[in-house]
């Protein structure tokens, strides 16, 4: 072992179920993962964890992933977010971009986009 420690993921995902799943298929890469059932919990977390970047759905029940993401990026400009979603929207490129998303993934997702 090199003594580094696996990039960690913050992951919000309102579905405990597919949360966990995703949880699974990323910790397949040697990813460290967390899991938030809901956006309003991510903030905190990030304020008093490390995380290399954030993985959130788009359709949360309380607001949308990309509110959260633009609350987020506010604060933490610097953390790397991803957008994940099953939803057929056409995002933005300049509302991404606000919201400090880099990349936005569609449920299923391929595993190799995890590498």
């Amino acid at each position: 072992m090199t003594g580094t420690r696996p990039r960690r993921l913050l992951l919000i995902e309102d579905d405990r179920i597919v949360g966990e799943a995703l949880c699974a298929v990323i910790r397949s890469f040697g990813l460290d993962v967390s899991l938030c059932t809901n956006g309003k919990d991510a903030l905190p977390r990030l304020r008093s964890e490390h995380f290399d970047a954030l993985l959130t759905d788009y359709g949360l029940q309380e607001r949308s992933g990309l509110e959260y993401a633009s609350q987020i990026h506010s604060e933490i400009p610097e953390l790397p977010i991803m957008l994940i979603t099953a939803w057929l929207v056409d995002f933005s490129s300049e509302a991404l971009a606000t919201a400090g998303v880099r990349q936005v993934l569609r449920k299923p997702v391929p595993t190799a986009e995890f590498k």
